[in-house]
């Protein structure tokens, strides 16, 4: 599925079809920074404090090859954290534009 239909679907389960399209693309840039954040600030939080660490060395020393993959080696958790801010900002847009 393309990238508009993917957003045209979660309009449309949120109920914002109707959304002019201009609308539409500024609330998606809000919402996947606010996905973003809330995601990175929930996988920082539950890092330990050895993880914590190392990838404060790597941004510390510019090294991106270091920051990469320490980012590749936790994927499947970041995914899964994108995955759970994404369900509940839907939750959250959708009983406040329902109500």
């Amino acid at each position: 599925m393309s990238d508009a239909g993917i957003s045209q679907n979660i309009f449309q389960s949120i109920g914002l079809q109707g959304m002019p399209e201009a609308e539409k693309e500024a609330f998606l840039d809000q919402m996947s920074t606010l996905v973003e954040t809330k995601a990175l600030t929930a996988f920082i939080t539950g890092l330990s404090e050895e993880e914590q660490k190392e990838l404060h060395t790597a941004r510390t020393n510019n090294d991106t090859a270091a920051e990469q993959a320490f980012f590749a080696k936790h994927e499947t958790t970041m995914q899964q954290l994108i995955t759970k801010e994404i369900d509940k900002l839907k939750q959250t847009i959708t009983k406040k534009f329902q109500s």
